[in-house]
């Protein structure tokens, strides 16, 4: 099946069901997550096109359809009956008019028709005659993806082929079909004071002053002014020149591809043009900028309006590590910060378990891989998946630009189109930080490079994740560590210090932050994963009790605490502390003054659920967490040898099998 990239993109996706309607047969529209009927009036009933494909395919549905509305550039042409289902053959009619617009053409469901899609407005004036019709809004298109073979893959703009086409097929004259009495150029000055003083002139001067009451985000404001300039001119540079002397104008406008977009987009919805003439009503003078700065709204309460007040705490993503904010994960080079950052954003896209057992709040996931490829990612992410499939919810770039060149409005756009996003990660800092300026403060540089991050995490409610180095000298507190002046950790809500000795698989992992508990946890990376395993000072005397536990068995006899501390190199009272509790946990056996192992002793460290609730080092710990190694039979589903234990199971690193 093939289907144009870019529509896959947008979510107008509704799946349809064949069912009898007054006595016809009808292709219903209905929700992709199987919630009753779907309207084209109500994008809340539209998905995404992935998730119609897969309703459609495994829910007892007849296919799935596209949303057209006046918000985007498509337009669907249907050919009725023109294609014999058979042998394929085009009748000669037809075929003309798929070689005339040259663009993405597909069979429809019944085998009988075609369907073109082009990008274009309909021009007034009729959409249905015989067995043709034409729509651009307010309807649904079913789709199948069977490629008409000849026709180009992609859709084309083709305005002009479209209002040539309506005009021949409604008898439309030449002459109305487009308006050949251009009325004269107007200045920059004329077009400002004649929509100043036209009849939606109010609307005009609050856009032109930089009001975006009523508007749902900056974009809408935007569109909406181009099309109020587009009535008066249709040149695209005079518009722009317009939107960068008003209120609006603001950084995601030097972004050429958004500015052309946008303009493009007004001049297609505007079918009404200035055709010559005043308008009425007074000329008004106009301030182009505003007359003064946008001033904070300022609340002053006291403190007895907090005694009760309910005020909800900041939203964790990962429970005790990654909250709703900015977030910063830093440690030295290649000790596997990229590894981590991987297994949260498998593990949010996934709603899985991050960092062995720890739970996520789900949702999208942007990861920001600035130093992988795609290569590098597709091994990653074979290595560390647990389920069958790669998730559709993570979303993956290698190329982004830097904050002060559109990089703030490039993540703040993906997400204002992935509204249930959680978590957005860049991997690394470096590549994005806007370039630094001579002679410039080190620590105002640092803290506003990094507060246009966090004003978005805030406004649009996810976690911002930022990887970052430490600098090579150790610091007595390893926040001090991190690279760049005290203003990155005074920017940040939560930050995370990684260490870990280059050729050992145990780390350590600091965390603090100012809606969460400071910690100093154990960490373990084994094949690329990495697990949580406590608090860093329980797990250490956790492995002391692990090494007795491995000597007694070695000696294979009852022992005293003094052979014991002969081999483990440990002071004699802290063994025959260390011992006594093990005694009382039950997992020695004492006679007079010989020690024994119980039958149930401590052999590792089990991972932990929670990071608020770490387990003490007196629970028993039964799970064993085994090294990677690799197995003589290799693993049944794919051959590779490489795993790691999880319980009494094998996991594949390969494949993501669990056998054993």
């Amino acid at each position: 099946m093939t289907f144009p990239a870019e529509l896959k993109q947008i979510p107008h996706w509704v799946v349809w069901r064949l069912e009898e309607r007054k006595g016809k047969p009808t292709k219903v529209p209905y929700r992709a997550d199987g919630n009753g009927p779907a309207a084209v009036d109500q994008p809340e009933s539209w998905a995404t096109a992935r998730q119609a494909y897969d309703r459609a395919q495994n829910n007892g549905y007849s296919g799935f359809g596209f949303v057209v509305t006046k918000d985007d550039p498509y337009c669907g042409i249907d050919l009725d009956h023109c294609r014999d289902a058979q042998t394929g053959v085009v009748e000669p009619w037809a075929q003309d008019i798929v070689e005339g617009f040259e663009s993405y053409t597909e069979v429809t469901p019944s085998g009988t028709g075609l369907r073109i899609w082009i990008k274009g407005v309909l021009p007034p004036g009729g959409n249905r005659k015989g067995n043709i019709e034409l729509y651009d809004r307010d309807r649904y298109f079913t789709a199948t993806g069977k490629h008409l073979a000849g026709s180009p893959e992609d859709v084309e703009e083709r305005q002009e082929a479209l209002e040539a086409f309506h005009a021949r097929l409604f008898n439309v004259p030449a002459s109305s079909a487009k308006e050949t009495n251009t009325p004269p150029a107007l200045t920059t000055y004329e077009i400002i004071r004649r929509a100043s003083a036209a009849e939606n002139g109010p609307k005009f001067d609050r856009l032109m002053r930089g009001d975006r009451t009523g508007y749902t985000s900056d974009s809408e404001a935007d569109l909406a002014l181009c099309g109020i300039l587009a009535f008066w001119t249709s040149d695209a540079a005079q518009i722009d020149q317009i939107i960068r002397s008003s209120g609006l104008y603001r950084g995601k406008w030097t972004r050429t591809d958004y500015a052309q977009r946008t303009i493009a987009k007004a001049l297609q919805e505007t079918r009404e043009r200035w055709s010559g003439g005043e308008t009425g009503g007074q000329i008004k003078r106009l301030t182009l900028v505003p007359d003064q700065t946008p001033r904070p709204t300022i609340e002053i309460y006291s403190a007895a309006e907090l005694e009760g007040a309910e005020i909800p705490q900041a939203r964790a993503v990962v429970p005790g590590l990654i909250h709703v904010g900015l977030n910063m994960l830093a440690g030295k080079g290649k000790l596997g910060k990229s590894w981590i950052a991987l297994n949260l954003a498998l593990a949010v896209s996934t709603g899985g378990k991050a960092l062995g057992n720890l739970p996520v709040q789900d949702g999208d996931v942007l990861y920001l891989a600035l130093e992988d490829n795609k290569r590098r990612m597709q091994d990653r992410i074979q290595m560390l998946r647990d389920g069958p499939f790669f998730p559709r919810r993570l979303h993956v770039a290698h190329i982004w630009p830097k904050l002060d060149q559109g990089g703030h409005e490039a993540i703040d756009d993906w997400l204002e189109k992935h509204p249930e996003a959680s978590l957005v990660i860049v991997d690394v800092w470096k590549y994005i930080r806007h370039k630094r300026q001579r002679n410039a403060n080190l620590y105002d540089e640092d803290y506003e490079h990094l507060v246009g991050l966090k004003a978005i995490a805030e406004a649009r409610q996810v976690a911002m994740l930022v990887v970052h180095h430490t600098r090579k000298m150790a610091a007595e507190d390893a926040f001090d560590e991190i690279s760049g002046s005290g203003a990155i950790l005074a920017a940040l809500d939560t930050c995370l210090i990684l260490h870990r000795p280059r050729t050992e698989a145990d780390g350590e992992l600091w965390v603090t932050g100012r809606d969460i508990e400071e910690a100093h946890l154990a960490m373990r990376f084994e094949g690329g994963e990495w697990t949580l395993l406590g608090n860093a000072s329980d797990v250490a005397v956790t492995k002391q009790r692990q090494k007795v536990t491995e000597v007694m068995a070695s000696i294979g006899r009852p022992v005293t605490i003094r052979e014991v501390t002969e081999v483990t190199g440990q002071s004699y009272k802290a063994t025959k502390q260390l011992m006594f509790r093990m005694l009382t946990a039950g997992e020695l056996h004492r006679s007079n003054s010989l020690y024994t192992l119980a039958v149930t002793s401590v052999t590792s460290v089990t991972p932990v659920t929670s990071v608020t609730s770490l387990p003490s080092v007196e629970e028993k710990v039964t799970e064993v967490t085994r090294f990677a190694t690799r197995a003589p039979e290799g693993c049944p589903a794919c051959g590779k040898p490489a795993f790691s234990w999880r319980g009494n199971q094998k996991r594949c690193h390969a494949c993501g099998e669990l056998y054993g």
